[in-house]
């Protein structure tokens, strides 16, 4: 079987990018581990499967593999990676997609209140895209910013360059700069 496939770098970390067909099981562990091998395969610390699936409404899934075989749930340098991969056939917009946060209702203290549940999108990167949340989008100006879902609602913070943050509630656009952040309330 010929498999094309993307070898991307993310701050250290690289990644073996494949375009898997729908509906096709994985690949074993086995074969990953021979995929990974850097004398002898491709070599890379994380495959990263985007599948033809589109679960929750999300343009594209993805599935995510150690180097040696074992299946994970995320890694951020591979999000970016994968973002960069996906940008181009994907069009202009990045959306945070998955199960709907599970937020705790009312002020009762629980295990579950001890931790915020949130998604999370980084973008580093100039040009012309936007990444959306929940209750807010930032659209960049060649920039480094995180989009961050949480409980109370979407949270923008932007590390470097400037970043237009379009909150959906109160209907207005906020340009949030380096070191600044933004939240668009949930209410």
């Amino acid at each position: 079987m010929k498999l094309p496939f993307t070898k991307m770098n993310g701050l250290g970390n690289d990644f073996m990018v494949v375009e898997w067909p729908a509906g096709r099981p994985p690949p074993d562990g086995d074969l990953i581990r021979r995929w990974a091998d850097r004398r002898r395969g491709v070599g890379f610390d994380q495959l990263l499967l985007v599948t033809g699936e589109r679960l929750n409404g999300a343009d594209a899934s993805y599935r995510n593999f150690n180097a040696d075989g074992g299946e994970v749930e995320q890694c951020g340098n591979g999000v970016r990676c994968l973002a960069r991969f996906l940008a181009p056939r994907m069009g202009s917009e990045l959306t945070l997609a998955g199960p709907k946060l599970r937020c705790p209702k009312g002020k009762k203290a629980s295990s579950s209140a001890k931790k915020p549940k949130t998604r999370k999108l980084w973008g580093n990167g100039k040009g012309k895209f936007r990444t959306k949340g929940g209750f807010s989008s930032a659209t960049v100006r060649g920039t480094r910013w995180v989009v961050i879902d949480r409980c109370d609602g979407t949270l923008t913070q932007v590390k470097e360059g400037s970043v237009l943050v379009r909150d959906f509630k109160k209907r207005k656009n906020v340009i949030v700069r380096a070191g600044k952040q933004y939240l668009a309330r949930k209410k």
